[in-house]
């Protein structure tokens, strides 16, 4: 091969290399923008970001290092048709407190993998984050300012129990008097909000224990199947005897802050504390997002009892 010809080759190459890495640096630099992270509260926080190409794959990678990767951590992001805003909720089970994490946003185009600019965030360092165990059990979540049960200069949360309990059960009670036996469905429409779990377990179990008396009037009672309510508010788990049913909310935030420390099922239902219609009951499963369905309350579904800390 001559010379000029090899030349010529070597400079072709030589300007395709730098074409591919000018218009790696324009994709990376000029159309990918990482905000910087903003903590919502001591629980959650929030990256941002804008990605001005349409992409395989957008999202935010991040580490305890410089420069993270998508082979580090990574949130995958959906890309709006309208916006070329992108961002996501980080939940603290995600996040390890006092540390700091860089980020950056990130897009995925023809196997090619560019990447925006590079922010921080840093946690405060709590003494108690969810994942921990304390308190009877896992850690889930710690009440915040506008919570129910929030006190100012303490931290209060709330705790899950590490296993479901044995068995399954049904919302309602099934009794055996001297003639029949007798489905006890308890009154009707129970909160759903966080605080209403411990609420509507007192009510479940108050009103499954008068109808009980009232059946006595008659003659002895049995009790066959105990509702889920009641074996909740029985229980002595690690020397705590203050458990009960969670409401929907607080399932939700189980969900959201799950860890594996919990070991949730993916394939059981569970059952909330929380009613809206006479005989039946919100029942909860902990799918990619949550199936919250409300059914029959004769149903038997798993029980992951929980209480405050």
């Amino acid at each position: 091969m001559k010379e000029s010809t090899k030349s010529t080759l070597h400079s072709i190459a030589f300007a395709s290399i730098m074409l591919l890495f000018s218009w790696s640096n324009l994709c990376g630099q000029n159309t990918i923008f990482t905000e910087k992270p903003v903590k919502l509260s001591y629980l959650i926080s929030q990256f941002k970001g804008e990605v001005k190409m349409k992409a395989k794959e957008v999202g935010f990678c991040y580490a305890e290092h410089k420069n993270p990767t998508i082979a580090d951590s990574k949130i995958v992001c959906s890309q709006s048709k309208v916006s070329s805003t992108i961002s996501t909720i980080v939940g603290q089970n995600q996040l390890k407190k006092g540390k700091i994490y860089y980020v950056r946003a990130y897009s995925i185009l023809n196997a090619n993998v560019f990447y925006g600019n590079e922010e921080t965030i840093q946690l405060d360092n709590q003494q108690y984050e969810i994942g921990d165990k304390a308190f009877g059990g896992v850690i889930v979540y710690v009440f915040e300012p506008n919570d129910r049960f929030y006190v100012k200069g303490e931290i209060h949360g709330m705790v899950v129990a590490e296993s479901d309990l044995t068995g399954k059960y049904s919302w309602n009670a099934t009794v055996e008097t001297t003639s029949t036996k007798t489905t006890l469905a308890p009154t009707p429409s129970l909160g759903e909000n966080l605080g209403f779990g411990k609420t509507n377990t007192k009510i479940i179990t108050a009103d499954i224990r008068n109808k009980i008396q009232g059946l006595m009037t008659s003659g002895s009672v049995k009790t066959i199947h105990p509702a889920a309510a009641e074996v909740c508010s029985t229980l002595i788990i690690n020397s705590f005897d203050d458990w009960f049913l969670p409401s929907l909310k607080e399932m939700e935030l189980i969900w959201f802050h799950q860890t594996p420390e919990l070991n949730l099922s993916t394939k059981s239902v569970y059952w909330t504390s929380t009613s809206f219609s006479l005989n039946k009951a919100v029942a909860f499963a902990f799918k990619e997002p949550p199936l919250i369905k409300e059914v029959n309350q004769d149903q038997k579904f798993a029980v992951r009892p929980i209480r405050y800390f």
